[in-house]
């Protein structure tokens, strides 16, 4: 299902208003995605249907059609044909005037069902989206090795998010990724890193370190944490499919620590299909 940022880009993007550059990212983000494309190309569509209808022109349309009402009702003396000219007139254009209100209403019914499903996701996200607890090991290295230079900053990015102030958790962490050497960007950092990205809104973020984590084969202990919390980013990004899958496996995988919340969780995200 499109999130709220990307209908509104699609609207800029139908109305031209869109960067080179943002214009060829939302193509190949929705346009070429097959589980969007289909909604995205009706929203189009519906964007044109919206656009075809000229408002400032309203005005002039009601004039002709109070004019021709008056030749309808002139033509004839009869009592019964001016009633039925009039209840002609009337009938027909109230299917117009109610053809322009349904034109109208379906762009509003729609965002109105992005908010309902939007903030209905959000709720899920919040009462499943339990803070996960970051062990803060001594990972120095060993005697042999040379300690790591920026082992104070990894620290004090892990006291951050335990102490679920997430925004200056991504300040150290992300400090302390870009500077240490590849031997020290181990999955715990990753995952503390994602963790901190998703709790402060950064869901894009969190979601391709999570499918880093995920892709790694020596995981260890934090694919599992990777895994649920993968699902609970698609969910907040109301990739409700992608969601979906995650939470299937995990519900269908003997063990696994969150398969109970996993199994919870699937049937409530029926409704925002």
């Amino acid at each position: 299902m499109l999130t709220q940022d990307q209908i509104e880009k699609l609207e800029l993007y139908h109305k031209g208003k869109l960067s080179d550059s943002d214009k060829k990212e939302i193509e190949s983000s929705i346009l070429e995605n097959p589980d969007l494309k289909n909604e995205a190309e009706g929203l189009l569509d519906l964007y044109k249907g919206f656009n075809s209808i000229q408002l400032e022109n309203l005005e002039t349309q009601m004039n002709e059609w109070e004019k021709e009402c008056i030749k309808e009702v002139v033509a004839t003396d009869k009592k019964e044909t001016k009633v039925l000219s009039i209840t002609s007139f009337v009938f027909r254009n109230r299917l117009a005037a109610a053809a322009v209100i349904l034109v109208l209403m379906l762009p509003l019914s729609y965002m109105l069902f992005q908010n309902l499903s939007s903030s209905k996701s959000d709720q899920l996200f919040a009462a499943n989206a339990d803070h996960y607890k970051a062990i803060q090991m001594n990972t120095r290295s060993g005697t042999g090795d040379a300690p790591d230079p920026f082992q104070d900053v990894k620290d004090k990015g892990i006291v951050s998010y335990n102490e679920k102030k997430y925004d200056e958790a991504l300040k150290h962490l992300k400090e302390y990724y870009s500077k240490t050497d590849e031997k020290h960007k181990t999955t715990e950092i990753k995952l503390y890193l994602a963790l901190s990205h998703l709790f402060s809104g950064s869901t894009k973020d969190a979601i391709t370190y999570f499918s880093e984590i995920l892709a790694k084969e020596n995981s260890g202990n934090y694919k599992d944490a990777a895994e649920w919390y993968l699902a609970l980013s698609y969910l907040k990004d109301m990739n409700v499919q992608k969601s979906r899958e995650i939470l299937k496996k995990i519900s269908e995988t003997e063990n696994h620590p969150y398969q109970d919340k996993a199994a919870t969780l699937l049937p409530e995200i029926s409704a925002l299909k």
